[in-house]
């Protein structure tokens, strides 16, 4: 990272002001999915870590696999399980972490594309860089929890 990039990154993590303010967090998936129309199939309750998903052909593969991503509403999850081919009616069961934190209704959208979280620091102490004996810039560990 060069200097320019670390100030300009101590000024976004000061723009936060601590706990106060939020981003949107994107992880980076070597696999980009293709899936657009997929919906919840059925209500999808909060403090649950399953979801039935439609959308699929009947006795589509799935294409999902465990470690991806995936965004219901404001929450991103990441996929522990799921079926790998959808049933009769193109139905598939989604297992994922964490729990949901609210209800979904039927037909409310799964993004798988380009998913994302919305997050804020946990710590309100500010957020700056130090310089390596070779004078590179370093930032230590910063930690984020979902904002609910």
């Amino acid at each position: 990272m060069t200097l320019e990039r670390a100030e300009e990154v101590s000024a976004w993590l000061a723009s936060l002001r601590g706990q106060i303010g939020s981003f949107r967090y994107r992880p980076r998936q070597a696999y980009q999915s293709s899936l657009t129309t997929i919906t919840v199939a059925t209500t999808a309750f909060a403090y649950n870590g399953a979801l039935q998903a439609q959308g699929w052909a009947a006795g589509a593969q799935s294409t999902l696999r465990a470690g991806q991503f995936l965004q219901v509403g404001t929450q991103l999850l990441q996929i522990t399980e799921a079926a790998a081919f959808a049933d009769a009616s193109g139905k598939v069961l989604i297992e994922f972490e964490p729990q949901l934190r609210i209800n979904y209704a039927v037909n409310t959208p799964i993004n798988f594309v380009n998913p994302a979280g919305v997050f804020c620091l946990t710590d309100s102490a500010a957020q700056a860089y130090t310089l390596t004996p070779d004078h590179a810039p370093e930032f230590g560990t910063i930690v984020a929890r979902e904002q609910i």
